[in-house]
């Protein structure tokens, strides 16, 4: 039996976490991302096809959604003390 049984792990994100990551992610998605013409291998719905460009790597965008939290974080303690 392991050590973690019935305990939740330490980098577990709420349900509310997880919605603000695919609502961060969606944003994203809607400003920078290139909508390709003409076939991609693999992609059966072509209209929903899409692709960011290659400057944008995952870690940048991550970085981007790091910076965000804590500025929201950051705004949420400072008018917590108030």
């Amino acid at each position: 039996v392991r050590g973690n049984t019935g305990r939740i792990p330490c980098h577990a994100v709420s349900v509310e976490g997880i919605k603000d990551v695919v609502a961060f992610l969606e944003n994203y998605a809607e400003d920078y991302t290139i909508l390709l013409p003409g076939r991609i291998p693999g992609v059966r719905d072509y209209g929903k096809a899409k692709q960011l460009p290659s400057s944008v790597s995952r870690h940048k965008v991550y970085r981007q959604y790091a910076e965000l939290v804590g500025n929201i974080l950051s705004v949420k303690v400072i008018y917590g003390r108030y």
